[in-house]
C-alpha cells in the first residue's frame, strides 16, 4: 500500500512539474513568436487593418471588465455606462457643432446618436437573473432599446465590438470622448487614440431634471439663509457668450466661479451651463489629448501596460476577464 502511495506521489510530482516547464515553454514561444510580430492566438502574422480591429474591441472590453473587478472589491460602479455614437467625433468642431444643437426635450443618446450602448446596472440585473429567474426583469428600459454590449451570457461582447465602424466614437459615463477614427499606428507595437472631455448637462435631460431637484434643495437651504442673514443664493444667469469662452483665460474654473453662488432652476439654463463647461473643456491646449497604447502582434493591449486604469489584475468566473499586470 505505501509502494502505491509513493508512486502516486511521485506522478503528481512529475505532472506538476510538467505542467509548469510547459507553462514556461509556452511563454518562451509566445514571446518569440511577439519578437517577430507573428501572433500566436490567430497562428498567423495580422495585416494592419486586423490588428485595429482586435485593438478597436480590447480597448473597449478592459475598461469594463474593470468596471466588474472594481464593483467587487466594493466600489460603487452601479451607474457606469459605456456609449457607442455613430457620430465621427474626430475633432472639436464636430464636438461642438452637435453639443450647441443639443435639443432640451431630447435625452443624451438621442442628441449624441447612440447606437449602443453597456451599463452596469444591466450587468447584476442579468446576474441576479442567473441566480434566480424570479428575479429576472426587463432590461429594455435600462438601455433604451439600444443595442448591449454584454452578451446573453453576460459577457463583453467582442465580436460586436471588432465590427464597430472606424468612424464611430465611445463615450464612456457620458463624459469622456474617443473618437476610434483617431486610432492610429505609430509603429508595430504602439499606437495612439485621441481623448475629448465635455460636460453631460449639455445634452441630457434625464440629468438636468436631476441637477434641478439638486438645486431645489439648494433654494430651500437658500431660504435658512437669507433668514440668517447670510448672503444668499442668486438667480440670475451670468452674460457670457460661447465666442468668449477660450479655455485659458475664461475656462472650466472661471465658469465654476461664475457659478458658484447661483441656484438656476430652469432647464434651458442648466442646459447653458453644461454647454458652457463643454467648450471650456474642448477649447484647452491639451485637447485633444493623445493617448498611446502599447500593443501585441495580436493587436490587443499589452499584459504590461492598462490603458484606462494604471494597474489592475483581472481575475473571477467571467471568461472575458484576463489577467492585466501592473504597469506603473
Amino acid at each position: 500500500m505505501k509502494k502505491y502511495k509513493i508512486f502516486f506521489f511521485a506522478v503528481f510530482v512529475f505532472f506538476l512539474i510538467f505542467k509548469f516547464l510547459n507553462n514556461k515553454y509556452q511563454k518562451y514561444i509566445i514571446n518569440k513568436n511577439e519578437e517577430k510580430g507573428f501572433c500566436t492566438s490567430e497562428n498567423k502574422y495580422l495585416t494592419d487593418e486586423e490588428k485595429l480591429r482586435n485593438l478597436k474591441a480590447d480597448f473597449l472590453a478592459i475598461e469594463m471588465e474593470h468596471w466588474i473587478r472594481a464593483g467587487r472589491e466594493g466600489f460603487n460602479v452601479y451607474d457606469n455606462t459605456m456609449y457607442i455614437s455613430k457620430f465621427n467625433f474626430n475633432n472639436k468642431g464636430e464636438i461642438i457643432k452637435v453639443i450647441s444643437t443639443a435639443k432640451l426635450d431630447k435625452t443624451f443618446e438621442d442628441n449624441m446618436g447612440i447606437v449602443a450602448v453597456a451599463t452596469m446596472q444591466e450587468y447584476y440585473d442579468n446576474k441576479d437573473c442567473k441566480k434566480d429567474k424570479r428575479r429576472c426583469k426587463d432590461l429594455n428600459e435600462n438601455k433604451n432599446n439600444l443595442k448591449s454590449l454584454w452578451t446573453k451570457d453576460n459577457r463583453v461582447d467582442i465580436n460586436y465590438l471588432k465590427s464597430l465602424p472606424i468612424n464611430y466614437s465611445v463615450i464612456t459615463y457620458g463624459r469622456t470622448i474617443y473618437p476610434l477614427s483617431s486610432l492610429k499606428k505609430i509603429s508595430n507595437s504602439n499606437y495612439s487614440i485621441e481623448e475629448y472631455s465635455i460636460d453631460k448637462l449639455c445634452c441630457d435631460n434625464k440629468e438636468i431634471l436631476k441637477s434641478i431637484k439638486t438645486i431645489d434643495l439648494k433654494m430651500i437651504g437658500n431660504m435658512k439663509r437669507m433668514k440668517e442673514g447670510e448672503k444668499n443664493y442668486s438667480t440670475k444667469e451670468p452674460d457670457l457668450n460661447l465666442d468668449q469662452i477660450d479655455g485659458q483665460n475664461i475656462d472650466n474654473i472661471y465658469i465654476m466661479k461664475l457659478y458658484e453662488n447661483l441656484a438656476l432652476n430652469e432647464p434651458e439654463q442648466i442646459q447653458r451651463y453644461g454647454i458652457r463647461m463643454s467648450m471650456a473643456s474642448l477649447r484647452k491646449d491639451i485637447y485633444p489629448f493623445v493617448r498611446r497604447i502599447l500593443v501585441t502582434a495580436c493587436g490587443t493591449i499589452s499584459e504590461e501596460e492598462q490603458v484606462f486604469n494604471s494597474s489592475e489584475t483581472q481575475s473571477g468566473e467571467d471568461v472575458s476577464l484576463r489577467k492585466r499586470n501592473k504597469l506603473y
